[in-house]
């Protein structure tokens, strides 16, 4: 006997809302077993959150939480015991090995992390962006041989003359003692994507930087 199809408002292993209720589903080789009770632990973050006791019925679906709020975008998990009429017992967790890491999955950190970004770019951070953008392509047009920069924000390429060895001038700042880290998308041409926070003092020593290794 085990459980299978463990879900959480019918959806398997989201992220809990503050009342959750849960369904499971109980597979056998042997006829005519029926449930007769349920035992659910509900862990959060170095806590169990909710324990329901030993539950005598034979219900395993919108089977209701009972515990205090949960925090939204908090990860939890949840175990569920089962006891059938034959004696025999199973038990199985929401939590299963590989659930931690996906490319593609919506985790609750993952989503934590997407909400804060969003909020700190709502106020006003794109403001800066677009100021130290506009900054940056300035203080680059003025640096020699270059021909055009172009972009948006802080997300800027520069094209040079054919003088300009793009490939080796990359491998150069790497080099300097007080390197740059920059990538050539052409033979003559740079790509800058500084982080986000830079400030107009950080572009003015990149582009002071990038000068003298022309020049050199």
């Amino acid at each position: 006997m085990e459980l299978t199809r463990l879900k959480v408002n019918s959806q398997y292993r989201p992220c809990v809302d503050e009342a959750p209720y849960f369904s499971w589903v109980i597979t056998s080789s042997k006829k005519n077993v029926m449930q007769t009770s349920y035992h659910i632990t509900v862990t959060g973050p170095g806590e169990v959150v909710w324990d329901s006791g030993v539950i005598e019925s034979d219900k395993s679906t919108f089977v209701e939480y009972n515990g205090k709020p949960l925090k939204s975008l908090s990860d939890y998990s949840w175990t569920v015991k089962v006891t059938v009429n034959n004696g025999e017992k199973a038990a199985a967790s929401s939590l299963e090995p590989g659930d931690h890491g996906t490319t593609f999955g919506g985790s609750c950190l993952a989503i934590a992390a997407a909400q804060a970004t969003l909020n700190t770019l709502a106020d006003g951070f794109t403001q800066h962006v677009n100021e130290v953008g506009a900054y940056m392509r300035e203080k680059l047009a003025t640096v020699p041989h270059v021909k055009e920069v172009r972009g948006l924000g802080l997300m800027r390429a520069v094209e040079f003359d054919d003088s300009i060895d793009a490939p080796a001038l990359v491998l150069a700042a790497l080099e300097a003692p007080q390197g740059l880290v920059l990538n050539y998308t052409g033979a003559h041409t740079l790509r800058f994507l500084p982080p986000l926070i830079a400030t107009n003092a950080d572009i003015d020593a990149m582009a002071d930087q990038l000068e003298k290794l022309i020049q050199a």
